[in-house]
């Protein structure tokens, strides 16, 4: 007796196993009505056989609480309620107290409920199987911690059935129930990885691991009558991390099958999704279909895993957000969107939202693309004012005047007080300087500026993936003065620019306009970067190998320059929005899985 599963799932068969039936049966309100009936009724037979069946689902309905989509309220945790995730049934199903020793893997996007799914796994565990468990986070200290009060502890004291159960959840990284425990531990470095006896290790995020360490824990688990393994992560690049475990598992697909032509598909954003209309399509017929189709939750709808491998011993999952109950399509479409012309974005699209790995290429403007570009009025003009002036500091100091999407002059000189004709001859409305090598200098120079009216900035990088862009804007309260900082992350400056300087041929967004007579010194720097694949401990990324590039550090720093103009005269938003659809610097195809 399946008393979890929703009447019109339970029967229905594959996209290998298909036949015209198209029964109706139970829809999950009724089914879930059925359970409480069980268990409230006390028949020892009917729960007996209930027990007989039961797994970390049907577990975590009668014993967790789960905080309400929207609200402050906790209520009885489900896959089948307001909000259905039935994607997740069969994973919950995989791991069942008949199991001793089991892996599962889910390549995943963000935000689809699979951390609630791993933490139900580990507490009927522990509290079921009388067993241990270790739970693994990418770092120590303050995720640990912001973890396990705002989702741990928070869950265990607003439901009854774990709050009796678990005697001591005082500690951040120990909660205990009686003789066995939960170890939560960051996957940083070994110290804590001390010797613990468990039968259970979770690794959430493990792409964002030190994968020398998240192998180790794995270790804990050596000499264990069960040993249960559960990755969760969404993916990074191909063949690495969370992708490569899908890979070598038995690569479980998320299929649905059309209501109008009964064809078998995986959801695909290429394939699936119609994005100038924004909606769902079936591959083969072009119908339209609606997200309940994808899920199969409609009362004569179907949908399920298909395996590739089956004797695998690694059981695998993959699922796209395009499944999500509470995120609509058109948001998604609207990511996507502004991901165009940013490779550091369009991996996140493909890894966050698809829950594919993303393989970047080696990207670099060519001299004959520049060439292209050099229409524009010649730099020995003397009458334009205006305009944003950036400096970048190395070699010299080079210097970039830029007016909307037109260069107006570049300059290479020696000396800080060199700038000064400059500045007076083409009166720039705004300066942003290089933070780095020479940052007082820089800073002095830009505050003595800002003192004479120059609304001027310094410009400090930073490394990693995260959109952390920032601006603090000058003081110019007369004895006072201060510079402005801006704050950007390298990577994106870079994949930002190169997508301004380029445009959208297909939106009719414009290139850049350059110089006719742009040195060559100039051109070559233009050319100089390449964008490349980092290897770091927590596996590859994209970023940008530089090169000698100072002219093209000059129109990063205008370009800062110029944003804050524009925002200020209210002509644009933020720069990510500019280009909506394919950048032709980028072929945007989905990546192809290798099959092992």
């Amino acid at each position: 007796m399946d008393f979890e599963r929703p009447g019109h799932m339970a029967g229905r068969r594959g996209p290998r196993e298909r036949d015209s039936r198209r029964g109706r049966g139970r829809d999950a309100t009724d089914v879930a009505a059925h359970v409480a009936k069980v268990i409230d009724s006390h028949d020892p037979e009917l729960l007996s056989d209930y027990m007989a069946n039961e797994n970390p689902l049907s577990w975590a309905k009668r014993n967790v609480y789960i905080q309400q989509y929207g609200s402050d309220r906790f209520v009885p945790f489900t896959i089948f309620g307001e909000y259905q995730f039935p994607f997740l049934y069969e994973i919950y199903r995989f791991f069942n107290q008949r199991a001793r020793h089991i892996h599962g893997v889910v390549m995943k996007p963000v935000q689809m409920a699979v951390t609630t799914l791993a933490l139900n796994v580990t507490y009927y565990f522990v509290l079921r199987m009388h067993q241990n468990s270790l739970y693994t986070l990418p770092v120590e200290g303050g995720q640990i911690g912001q973890f396990t009060h705002n989702r741990i502890d928070v869950q265990i004291e607003n439901s009854p059935g774990l709050r009796s159960r678990f005697t001591s959840i005082s500690n951040v990284g120990l909660k205990k129930a009686g003789s066995n425990a939960i170890y939560l531990r960051g996957m940083q470095s070994t110290a804590k990885l001390e010797e613990m006896p468990v039968g259970l290790v979770v690794r959430d995020e493990l792409d964002r691991m030190n994968i020398e360490v998240a192998d180790q824990a794995h270790d804990r688990l050596q000499g264990n009558l069960f040993d249960w393994k559960l990755d969760l992560s969404h993916p990074t690049s191909p063949g690495e991390g969370i992708a490569y475990l899908w890979d070598i598992s038995s690569r479980g697909e998320w299929m649905w099958e059309c209501p109008h032509c009964g064809a078998w598909q995986a959801p695909d954003w290429k394939e699936n999704v119609d994005i100038e209309n924004e909606r769902f399509f079936c591959a083969d017929c072009g119908e339209t279909v609606d997200k309940a189709d994808l899920l199969g939750t409609k009362a004569d709808g179907a949908a399920r895993y298909v395996h590739d491998d089956k004797d695998s011993p690694i059981r695998g999952w993959h699922f796209s957000q395009l499944l999500s109950p509470v995120r609509p399509l058109r948001q998604q479409i609207q990511q996507w969107n502004e991901a165009q012309g940013h490779p550091a974005k369009i991996k996140r699209f493909f890894n966050g939202v698809l829950g594919l790995p993303w393989a970047e290429t080696g990207e670099k403007l060519t001299v004959e693309t520049v060439h292209e570009m050099m229409q524009g009025n010649p730099t020995m003009r003397m009458d334009y004012r205006g305009g944003a002036l950036g400096i970048d500091v190395g070699a010299g100091l080079h210097g970039w005047i830029l007016d909307g999407k037109e260069c107006v002059k570049v300059f290479h000189v020696g000396q800080w007080s060199d700038i000064d004709y400059y500045i007076k001859t083409y009166q720039p409305e705004i300066m942003v300087i290089d933070a780095e090598p020479e940052h007082h200098k820089a800073l002095e120079y830009a505050t003595s500026w800002t003192a004479k009216d120059l609304p001027s900035y310094v410009c400090r990088r930073t490394g990693g993936h995260a959109d952390n862009k920032s601006v603090e804007h000058p003081v110019r309260t007369p004895g006072h003065e201060r510079a402005g900082t801006i704050t950007v992350n390298f990577t994106e400056q870079f994949d930002d620019f190169y997508a301004e300087l380029r445009g959208s041929a297909s939106q009719n967004i414009p290139a850049w306009t350059l110089p006719s007579d742009l040195p060559d010194e100039a051109v070559e720097h233009l050319c100089a970067p390449t964008r490349v694949q980092i290897e770091t401990k927590q596996g590859t990324r994209g970023g940008w190998k530089k090169g000698i590039n100072h002219f093209c550090d000059a129109a990063m720093y205008a370009m800062e320059g110029q944003e804050i103009l524009e925002r200020r005269r209210g002509l644009t938003e933020a720069r990510p929005s500019s280009l909506t659809k394919k950048s032709q610097f980028l072929e945007h195809e989905r990546p192809k899985r290798s099959r092992k």
